[in-house]
């Protein structure tokens, strides 16, 4: 624990300095361009929750700034409190391997493993672009892509020797080695044609779906360079991790869940849950934040991801949340405040597009409108307290029960708890389509719910 020890006494003599400009706004760079998601695979019928990134702030950075080895690989954490606690701990593989191409120079610098989760921490030099974009792929000895979620940090920015990240998560366990292809793509075009210059911000959410089908925007991003690399991990970090077994519940609406076990990583901490067999709803996702008996807090969703479903029900049965790993904790206490349910005999959405009516929507949602765009509806939907930027359907089907394709989704903060959510359904020749909603209802707790877990 002596780096620990170092980093708290330098933490405490800068505890009063406040991040610079130039650090927020390399932070800012790394949140993904624009509000726009297209439809995700899964993986084993698991359906994966995600947030957007907005830790902004950089108080590790700038504490770190006197530690020439932790400087630059704390300011590329400021995102994710639990990585931050892994670099105050030198928990970081340095492997320093260089690929070149096409007048790229690409350097994988550190990876930080565990059981469940890579991060990828690399560079990328070049003396002729200054705006460009990379894409991850992580592919196994045998050409299989592997790995459930891949969350790429480096969408725009600019690549004169920055430490970018990446990180992929696994369903199982972290193989002892993996593939990792990394493709560099040109955004100046792009970025030229809607900002009108190199140094613009991305288009606003609400102006995403005119952005996005304009005839006129260039569609494919060049591709400048593709670049492979074998990351070998050490057993050491593949094998950090442990699972504890816990045994508490909490009732709410009339509904039971149990908190069965907890995994606490180094990357992330994972709350398995379960509903009770005789519950008549679904519970879909729960708000809470946790703290342990020293006072330290976590709070839920590290790094984009909130919770995983299960792959026999609609039911939502694992919560990430930041992890204690790094903490001398005793126990956390869950603080539940929020969630959100389905019900288990709900019908699904119908949506009357040539009328724009609906039945059956989820609490909290107002159908605005339908609007058919070329080849496509594109529906309208006003969330009060939507939480997270979440889908708020996840399948489509017409009246004959055949799947309709899903194109996108859309947000935009209209303030107040409430924004604007857009969703486009590529089919113009539809004239009602039904919706199956990811939850009916929501429910708040009167006082936050306390739930002990036992950590040793």
């Amino acid at each position: 624990m002596e780096r620990m020890e170092e980093y708290k006494a330098l933490l405490a003599e800068l505890s009063e300095l406040h991040p610079g400009a130039d650090t927020l706004e390399r932070a800012r760079r790394r949140r993904r361009r624009g509000m726009l998601l297209r439809p995700l695979a899964t993986v084993a019928a698991v359906f994966a929750l995600f947030v957007g990134l907005v830790n902004l702030s950089a108080p590790v950075a700038e504490a770190c700034a006197g530690v020439p080895v932790l400087r630059e690989l704390a300011q590329a954490v400021t995102f994710n409190r639990s990585l931050q606690a892994a670099v105050e701990n030198d928990y970081a593989q340095k492997v320093n391997i260089t690929k070149k191409q096409n007048g790229f120079t690409v350097t994988v610098e550190y990876l930080m493993v565990d059981r469940k989760q890579v991060n990828v921490f690399y560079r990328v030099t070049s003396k002729k672009y200054d705006w460009v974009e990379t894409q991850a792929e992580f592919i196994s000895p045998d050409g299989e892509a592997q790995g459930y979620f891949v969350l790429d940090l480096s969408a725009g920015g600019e690549p004169a020797g920055e430490l970018w990240s990446c990180s992929v998560t696994f369903q199982e366990e972290v193989p002892p080695q993996l593939g990792m292809k990394l493709r560099i793509y040109d955004l100046s075009p792009e970025r030229d044609y809607y900002t009108g210059g190199a140094h613009s911000p991305p288009p606003p959410a609400e102006d995403m779906w005119e952005y996005m089908e304009s005839d006129e925007r260039p569609h494919e991003k060049p591709l400048l360079a593709e670049l492979d690399f074998q990351l070998e991990f050490d057993p050491y970090f593949t094998a950090q991790g442990r699972h504890i077994p816990t045994d508490a519940a909490f009732t709410v609406d009339g509904q039971t869940v149990r908190v069965s076990s907890v995994d606490v990583y180094p990357s992330h901490m994972e709350i398995n849950v379960e509903g009770a067999a005789e519950n008549t709803a679904w519970l879909k996702s729960l708000r809470f934040s946790l703290a342990t008996e020293a006072g330290e807090r976590f709070a839920a969703a590290p790094g984009g991801i909130v919770s995983f479903g299960s792959p026999d029900t609609p039911e939502t049965v694992c919560y990430w949340a930041e992890s204690p790993f790094f903490y001398e904790a005793e126990s956390v206490t869950m603080e539940i405040t929020e969630g959100e349910w389905l019900q288990k005999d709900t019908p699904a959405t119908r949506i009357d597009l040539v009328h724009a009516t609906a039945e059956n929507l989820p609490q909290g949602v107002e159908l605005l409108g339908a609007e058919r765009r070329g080849d496509r509806w594109v529906l309208s939907l006003r969330r009060s307290h939507p939480g997270y930027y979440a889908q708020t359907f996840m399948e489509a089907h017409d009246s004959a029960g055949n799947a309709v394709e899903i194109g996108g989704w859309a947000w935009a903060a209209e303030g107040n708890g409430v924004d604007i959510e857009s969703l486009a359904l590529n089919d113009a020749s539809l004239t009602e389509v039904y919706l199956t909603p990811r939850y009916t209802s929501r429910w708040t707790a009167e006082e936050p719910i306390s739930i002990r877990i036992k950590l040793k």
